[in-house]
């Protein structure tokens, strides 16, 4: 039985790479202010209208399994408003966040049909993680830097062009360094360590391969993986490895996941007695559309229906 995590604040779990690099970006002038207002003008309303155009909304009248995980993984994280979920047909393992103002997350058919329920768990933790913790706004602008490029010659009188560019380099490593934060979500919602593991073996090895055969010595590769040397790296070097990259080195997210689960911090989180902790319960869930109740509640805030 998985733990509730009551009054989880993201910043309880957030990575030492994700902090530093942030502060870094958000130091740029004017650039929050530049990003905030081309999501709200452009980015919000297209991407919505392009994922709930082409994609498949889940919910508990057509895949009740998956809705149901994904409606314990918000009551675990302390998420009360349930973002939409859709599902993209596509045969890779992968999942997706957007949205600032209605954020809602994609999974790919490929995650549902190769992760098991824990392992599905994790990815599902870890896209919320993103929306606990508020990046979608940067990790938006990191995709379609483009836009903000054009706009930042704009402003800088056709000087632009090299600002642009260090902006992009520092806006691509934080989108990078995020992940690691987000694992750490992951690993709070599934609660599983196996199971994140196993996350990372399926990243990388097709579905017809044993899987189970792998765990012991990825397990063993990942705990020799020195990631402070990582960050001990000099700049160039940092930045030319990864730099066509969306996510670190799995071996790497592997690595900081274990060292964290194995500080204690992962243990202190989910076990500190919060004023409200407690198992979930299936109870906590909607049965006609899955959404978080309490017990009180006379009516579902998510779809009106009438609560035995």
């Amino acid at each position: 039985m998985r733990k509730r995590i009551r009054e989880l604040n993201s910043r309880e779990y957030e990575h030492p790479f994700d902090k530093t690099t942030l502060e870094k970006l958000e130091a740029i002038p004017v650039l929050p202010k530049i990003i905030k207002k081309l999501y709200e003008k452009s980015f919000e309303r297209i991407d919505r209208l392009q994922n709930t155009g082409s994609y498949l909304k889940i919910n508990n009248d057509n895949l009740q399994n998956v809705y149901s995980l994904y409606s314990e993984a918000c009551a675990i994280l302390d998420i009360e408003k349930i973002p939409d979920l859709f599902i993209s047909f596509d045969p890779r393992i992968n999942g997706y966040t957007s949205g600032v103002e209605k954020p809602f997350i994609v999974l790919t058919s490929g995650a549902i049909d190769l992760l098991d329920d824990n392992e599905l768990m994790f990815l599902i933790g870890h896209e919320l993680g993103h929306i606990k913790a508020r990046h979608v706004l940067y990790t938006v602008m990191a995709q379609n830097f483009s836009l903000v490029a054009n706009l930042l010659g704009n402003l800088t009188f056709g000087i632009g062009g090299v600002a642009a560019t260090g902006v992009e380099i520092a806006l691509l490593h934080w989108y990078r360094m995020s992940e690691l934060s987000c694992d750490r979500a992951g690993l709070l919602t599934c609660q599983s360590k196996k199971a994140a593991i196993n996350f990372f073996i399926k990243l990388n090895l097709p579905s017809s391969y044993n899987h189970a055969a792998f765990q012991e010595s990825f397990l063993k590769q990942a705990k020799d993986f020195e990631a402070l040397d990582f960050d001990s790296l000099n700049k160039f070097f940092k930045i030319a490895s990864t730099l066509d990259m969306t996510h670190p080195w799995s071996v790497m997210r592997a690595s900081e996941l274990v060292n964290w689960q194995e500080s204690g911090d992962y243990d202190q989180i989910l076990n500190t007695n919060r004023s409200f902790q407690e198992k979930i319960e299936r109870s906590d869930f909607c049965p006609n559309c899955g959404s978080r109740i309490d017990l009180k509640d006379k009516y579902c805030g998510g779809c009106g229906a009438s609560i035995n």
